[in-house]
């Protein structure tokens, strides 16, 4: 079976942005950009294709490990999906997206670097990006993603720090979100 490998590496942190570049096979495809306080942890995850209930479609949902099971069933609607869509629950996965202010989902927006924080082009950015990385799952591929970070990411300003504040005490601005019912197999910070 082969592997695709997908490398993550951060490049710059500011106020509450981790930005990185993505490469697949050492080649570099895109920037992309994570909240500090939800980015994930230096390390080795399993992404799979699955259907987003939030978005009606196929999305690239990045797991622990392969033996996870996406909690999609147990996912409820929050609105109209648009580009900015926030999750109603942490559900780490790699989609479009412009900005990762206020996004406190676990999301890694993908599209071409404007400032901190901020892509253009991410829908433009990640069909390319889905369309090869589905081909190669319907040709029995499975894809393996690496976060690297040369130095640790920086404290967020908002209250509280990482998962832990994201499960317990919300930013004010968005509602409280739900803890997976899967929290065995979902990714655990």
């Amino acid at each position: 079976m082969k592997t695709i490998n997908i490398t993550i590496r951060r490049v710059q942190s500011a106020n509450e942005s981790a930005d990185s570049k993505m490469y697949i096979s050492g080649r570099f495809v895109c920037d992309c950009s994570e909240d500090v306080a939800t980015a994930l942890p230096v390390g080795s995850y399993h992404v799979v294709v699955e259907r987003c209930k939030q978005y009606g479609r196929k999305m690239l949902l990045v797991l622990a490990d392969e033996d996870c099971k996406p909690c999609c069933a147990s996912c409820k609607m929050v609105g109209e999906p648009s580009v900015n869509s926030r999750m109603p629950c942490v559900c780490p996965m790699i989609k479009p997206g412009n900005g990762v202010y206020l996004r406190s989902d676990g999301s890694i927006i993908v599209g071409e670097r404007l400032v901190p924080g901020v892509l253009k082009q991410p829908v433009t950015t990640f069909n390319r990006l889905f369309a090869r990385l589905k081909t190669a799952v319907e040709r029995g591929a499975k894809i393996m993603l690496s976060v690297e970070s040369p130095t640790p990411l920086p404290l967020p300003s908002r209250e509280g720090s990482g998962m832990n504040r994201l499960l317990t005490r919300p930013h004010k601005a968005n509602p409280p979100m739900e803890i997976c019912p899967f929290g065995a197999c979902c990714l655990d910070f």
